[in-house]
C-alpha cells in the first residue's frame, strides 16, 4: 500500500524550480534524483516518489484542475489515493505548484538471487565446443554396451571403467580423446553419440550451438573424411528441421596444428563442399607446441575469401602466444579468438580495436591449470569490460565436467554477476555467431521474451 507522505503547497509566481529541488532535498536529502519527461518537472525517489503539478483555474473561475493531470503522475502516484489527493488540492488557490510526496510502506525485496535452475533457464549461446570433447562418460557407456551386446569379445574396456571420475586431467585428456576415437570409429557411434551431444546442450538451455569437430576417415570402417562430415550434418539439418527443438546447431571444420599444409587445405575442399550444408567456419586448434601457423596462411585466406568465418585457439600458453605467432594468427582475419590467455596489452588493444568475439571457456582454463590462480583469477574478470562480443563456452564438457549452464553460475559466483548481467552476458555473443543474419534476429527475440526478473 501507499500512504500520503506529506502534501503541501506555496505560491507559484515566481516559479522557482531551484526552490522546489530544494524543498525536494529536504525531503529525501542525496537520494533524490531530477528526472525531466515528457515536459513535467518531477522529481522521484524510492521508497518516496514526488509529482510536481501546478494548479489550474476553469475560465469560469468555477472549477480548478490539476496540470499536468493526476492521472498523469508516475506510477507510484496512481493508487487508489487519486481521489482524496485530488479533492484535497483542488481547495487550494489556483496557480499554486504542489509538491505530491508518497511513501511506500511495502516492503523492498531484492531482486532473487543466481542460481542453477535460472542458469539452465536462461538462454544461452555455445561457440566454442568441440564435438569429441562434448560427449559424456555416460553417451560413450551406452555406445560400449551396445557394441558389448552385439559382439561379447569386444575387447575395449568399459567408459566408467577405463575413464575413472578421480582423474587427473593431464593424464585424462589424452586418454579421453584416444579411448573416444576407437570407441567411436563407426556411423553408428559417431551419429549417436552427435545426437547425444545436441540433446544435452538443449536441455541445458543452449539455444545456438556451433560444434567443431576435425575431419577424421576411419579406413576399417570405409569412412572417409567426406563421409564423416556428411553423418555430422545430416544430424544437425534433422535436428534444426525438426519443430520441437529450440536450439539451432551449426559445424565449423578444424584444421589441426599438426596437419600439413596440404591436409589443411583439405579441410578447406570439405568446408566449401558443404557450406551450404551448415559449415559455417574454419578453426586452427591442436596442440599449440605443434606446427608453425604460417604454414596455413593460405589455407585460411582461401576459406576466408570463399565467405567462411574464421576461429582460432589464440595464446593458450605462452609457448604458442610469441610476437610472430600471435601477429601470424591476427593476420589471418578471424572473426573469433579463443581462451586468449596470454595476451600481450598491445594485441587486447588489437583485438579490441578490431572488434573480434572472444570465445571464454572457465573450467577448462583453471582445471587444466591453464591460468595462475583459480576463478577469481580468471581473465574473464578483465575482458568483460572490454568492448568486445564475449561467449563463455564449455570447450570440452566431456572431460571437464561443467555445462554451459554450469559456466554461467560460476560466472555469477566468482565475479558478482546478478540475473540482469548473466542475461546481457548471455546475449553478448550474438553478433559474432557465424550463423548469419537470420540466426541473430531469432536470437534477439528469443532474448527479448526472456524475463530474467
Amino acid at each position: 500500500m501507499v500512504r500520503l507522505f506529506l502534501p503541501f503547497a506555496f505560491p507559484f509566481f515566481p516559479f522557482r524550480p531551484r526552490l522546489l529541488r530544494q524543498v525536494a532535498n529536504l525531503l529525501g536529502g542525496s537520494f533524490f534524483r531530477p528526472a525531466v519527461a515528457l515536459g513535467q518537472i518531477g522529481l522521484w525517489l524510492r521508497p518516496i516518489g514526488c509529482s510536481v503539478i501546478k494548479l489550474v483555474h476553469s475560465a469560469d473561475g468555477s472549477t480548478c484542475s490539476a496540470h499536468p493531470p493526476i492521472h498523469d503522475a508516475p506510477p507510484f502516484i496512481r493508487l487508489p489515493i487519486h481521489n482524496f489527493i485530488s479533492s484535497a488540492l483542488l481547495t487550494l488557490p489556483a496557480g499554486t505548484i504542489a509538491i505530491l510526496c508518497a511513501r511506500s510502506t511495502m516492503a523492498h525485496h531484492p531482486p532473487p538471487p543466481v542460481d542453477p535452475h535460472y542458469t539452465r533457464s536462461l538462454p544461452k549461446i555455445e561457440l566454442h565446443a568441440h564435438l569429441t570433447g562434448s560427449i559424456t562418460r555416460q553417451c560413450l557407456h551406452q555406445i560400449w554396451n551396445t557394441k558389448k551386446s552385439r559382439d561379447p569379445a569386444y575387447a575395449l574396456l568399459d567408459p566408467l571403467v577405463a575413464m575413472l571420475p578421480e582423474y587427473d586431467i593431464n593424464t585424462f585428456f589424452p586418454l579421453f580423446s584416444t579411448y573416444t576415437y576407437k570407441l567411436c570409429n563407426d556411423l553408428y557411434s559417431i551419429e549417436y553419440s552427435t545426437k547425444a551431444v545436441l540433446q544435452d546442450f538443449q536441455q541445458d538451455g543452449v539455444v545456438y550451438l556451433e560444434l567443431r569437430t576435425t575431419p577424421r576417415a576411419v579406413p576399417e570402417a570405409a569412412i572417409t573424411k567426406s563421409d564423416y562430415v556428411k553423418s555430422i550434418l545430416t544430424i544437425l539439418q534433422n535436428h534444426n528441421t525438426s519443430p520441437e527443438n529450440t536450439m539451432r546447431a551449426y559445424l565449423t571444420l578444424s584444421v589441426d596444428r599438426r596437419n600439413s599444409p596440404a591436409e589443411a587445405e583439405e579441410v578447406v575442399d570439405l568446408a566449401l563442399q558443404f557450406q551450404s550444408a551448415g559449415v559455417v567456419g574454419l578453426d586452427l586448434c591442436g596442440d599449440c607446441a605443434k606446427g608453425d601457423a604460417r604454414t596455413f596462411s593460405k589455407a585460411f585466406a582461401r576459406a576466408k575469401a570463399a565467405g567462411l568465418k574464421v576461429t582460432l585457439h589464440f595464446a593458450e600458453v605462452e609457448a604458442s602466444a610469441t610476437d610472430l605467432e600471435l601477429e601470424t594468427l591476427l593476420s589471418f582475419q578471424p572473426d573469433r579468438l579463443g581462451h586468449v590467455i596470454q595476451v600481450k596489452d598491445i594485441f587486447k588493444e588489437q583485438i579490441e580495436k578490431n572488434g573480434i568475439g572472444i570465445e571464454l571457456c572457465l573450467s577448462c582454463n583453471v582445471q587444466a591449470k591453464m591460468i595462475k590462480g583459480s576463478y577469481p583469477d580468471h581473465h574473464f574478470g578483465t575482458w568483460r569490460h572490454s568492448s568486445v562480443p564475449l561467449a563463455l563456452s564449455t570447450d570440452d564438457v566431456g572431460v571437464f565436467g561443467s555445462p554451459l549452464s554450469q559456466e554461467y553460475f560460476l560466472a555469477a559466483t566468482h565475479f558478482g554477476l546478478d540475473r540482469g548481467q548473466l542475461k546481457a552476458l548471455a546475449e553478448r555473443p550474438i553478433p559474432c555467431i557465424f550463423g548469419g543474419e537470420d540466426e541473430q534476429a531469432r536470437l534477439r527475440n528469443l532474448f527479448s521474451q526472456f524475463s530474467h526478473v
